[in-house]
């Protein structure tokens, strides 16, 4: 589970660079053992100040499918995502 949480954090802000504010930006990740699969999301965001507006500026997802190799493995991984994004 570290190395998926670690795959998944890679390309994800998680906090504010030095003498930057982290005001008006967030961050989001879960993790989860599904069955003996391994899962981590993490996502950033901004709202913007004038509409009050969410954006999704980055996310990132790993799994380790384990020893499953079948057809709907691309198709659950990509819903992952999908549903990633919409919570974003």
């Amino acid at each position: 589970m570290i190395r998926v949480v670690e795959a998944a954090a890679g390309n994800v802000w998680m906090a504010p660079e030095p003498g930057q504010s982290a005001r008006g930006r967030g961050a989001g990740m879960v993790c989860l053992d599904y069955l003996g699969i391994y899962v981590a999301a993490m996502a950033q965001i901004r709202v913007e100040k004038t509409s009050g507006r969410s954006v999704s500026t980055a996310s990132s997802h790993a799994q380790d499918m384990g020893p499953v190799q079948s057809a709907g493995s691309r198709m659950q991984i990509e819903g992952a995502i999908t549903m990633d994004w919409a919570t974003a």
